[in-house]
């Protein structure tokens, strides 16, 4: 059997495992490869890594991937890929990412952004199984052999979003797992450059695959803390309808945590029973603006009173409600069109006000580069709006 490594790249330790890497290796076990996952792996010495490898490779060892959230790399696996090339020469190197490589390296033979299971298929079978060359983006560079996922081999929506850990991945009863229950997002806000955006039909994974990647992880490792990493989980009704049902057949009460839409929370009271049903209890709200002028101007266009009235009723329901265990932290964006320095004092005057117990964020705007290889949101495109 073909034998990879999948290292994942982390900006912080302590945050939860990506879920990318273990994606691909469930999908790539599914045919016949054997994966083995190393998370945090630039968190790890020189020495660590290459004594790691020498213990794993045999004739066997086809490739090593990187696994990266967003474009990240480090001095340490770049020398790591170095050392690869002049020891096993014949290892491919392929790095694999949300996002096109904003990063140079000497050593990686193969990029990959988007959503990756057929891309990787793709490219596995070319080079180990004498498959048909891949569609490399040869717009974004001639240096770089680019796969646009995306573009190329959508890999969404998908019935089934499986990943099943390995005893050697060493998951601890305390850890937070990221899980899927869709790809895509149906809103279109002006400040986002995610490349799927507008979805309208129902992209959601299968109930039963859903409930069986939980209960396995409760079974073999005790977890019951997840991230949902859907771009916005409270899209659509019927969406919490379907996974609440799906966890009441579980053997064990999970928490969840995950971005909610605050103004559907808002006008769509009935969710949050779901939701609690559920026991999805951690939410994320992107604000982004508590000005109805700016707010508006991004695709949000909820009166600001109303907001404020809804998402207290709201902290209240799952502060009664959530034994005990609702989080809700409140994100905006500092530098959003309209906003003044008076509007962004008074949302911080009102945070502190109203938002006791729980939290809030704040991040300037960010605005891309106009050379950039990755989609530009709107905001981008059009600076003078």
């Amino acid at each position: 059997m073909n034998h990879g490594i999948i290292f994942n790249v982390t900006q912080n330790p302590f945050l939860s495992r990506p879920l990318g890497g273990h994606r691909i290796a469930h999908h790539l076990r599914e045919n016949n490869w054997d994966i083995e996952v190393v998370d945090w792996a630039n968190w790890w010495q020189l020495e660590q890594l290459k004594e790691f490898f020498k213990s794993r490779y045999t004739s066997n060892t086809k490739f090593i991937g990187f696994g990266h959230l967003f474009s990240m790399w480090a001095p340490v696996l770049e020398d790591f890929c170095m050392w690869i090339k002049q020891r096993y020469p014949e290892i491919t190197i392929i790095s694999g990412s949300s996002v096109n490589p904003a990063f140079d390296s000497d050593y990686i033979d193969y990029y990959i952004q988007g959503y990756g299971e057929l891309a990787i298929t793709v490219l596995l079978n070319y080079l180990f199984s004498n498959g048909p060359l891949p569609q490399f983006n040869l717009g974004v560079s001639v240096n770089k052999k680019i796969i646009s996922a995306i573009h190329s081999y959508p890999a969404y929506p998908l019935s089934s979003l499986m990943v099943k850990y390995e005893d050697r991945d060493y998951i601890e009863s305390r850890e937070w797992l990221a899980v899927e229950t869709s790809r895509g997002c149906m809103f279109e806000c002006a400040f986002c450059n995610f490349p799927i955006l507008g979805v309208k039909d129902d992209h959601t994974r299968d109930a039963d695959d859903f409930r069986i990647q939980l209960q396995d992880s409760y079974d073999r490792f005790g977890v019951t803390n997840y991230v949902v990493a859907d771009e916005t989980f409270n899209d659509r009704t019927e969406k919490i309808t379907k996974f609440a049902n799906a966890v009441s057949e579980l053997s064990f009460k999970p928490w969840f945590s995950g971005y909610i839409r605050a103004d559907l929370l808002v006008s769509r009271p009935l969710d949050r029973e779901e939701l609690l049903r559920m026991n999805f209890l951690g939410h994320y709200y992107g604000i982004e603006s508590f000005n109805h002028v700016s707010a508006r101007a991004i695709g949000k266009g909820m009166k600001s009173d109303r907001l404020k009235e809804g998402l207290i009723d709201v902290r209240n329901y799952f502060e009664t409600h959530g034994s005990q265990r609702y989080r809700g932290m409140m994100s905006l964006i500092i530098g959003l069109p309209h906003e003044t320095k008076e509007s962004i004092y008074n949302s911080f005057k009102w945070l502190e006000d109203n938002w006791q117990g729980q939290a809030f964020t704040m991040h300037p705007l960010s605005i891309p580069s106009s050379d950039t290889i990755n989609l530009q949101s709107r905001i981008s495109q059009d600076l003078g709006q």
